[in-house]
């Protein structure tokens, strides 16, 4: 882990999040394949990080504890000045996935 960087994380997400399309650099691998993955890290042809699901989610549950951290002062910093900032900027995101975001298809027959 002491060699992965932000930078990593970003390129990862955006390849777990568009598509699964092939990421430069980190990849996520099981402990089973743990031996061949410090081979692949090595081969200087690869240039390539892995890191185990379980290490992913250990980081996903940092990051979402900052960043509750993070609405929770900016939110407490609005109300201490009367300001309806950070609600317009809560409220601008719910609007985009309102309008954007993926939809729940729920699990009935569809008749084409």
């Amino acid at each position: 882990m002491k060699h992965i960087t932000s930078d990593d994380l970003r390129r990862l997400r955006n390849s777990l999040t568009h598509f699964f399309s092939v990421s430069q650099g980190l990849g996520i691998s099981y402990p089973l394949l743990d031996e061949k993955s410090r081979r692949l890290e090595k081969a200087t042809k690869f240039k390539a990080k892995f890191i185990s699901p379980e290490d992913l989610l250990e980081i996903l549950k940092g990051a979402a504890k900052l960043i509750i951290i993070k609405w929770s002062t900016d939110c407490n910093d609005c109300l201490i000045k009367k300001s309806d900032e950070f609600k317009e900027k809560i409220l601008a995101v719910k609007s985009i996935v309102e309008k954007s975001g993926a939809i729940v298809v729920k699990n009935e027959q569809i008749n084409i």
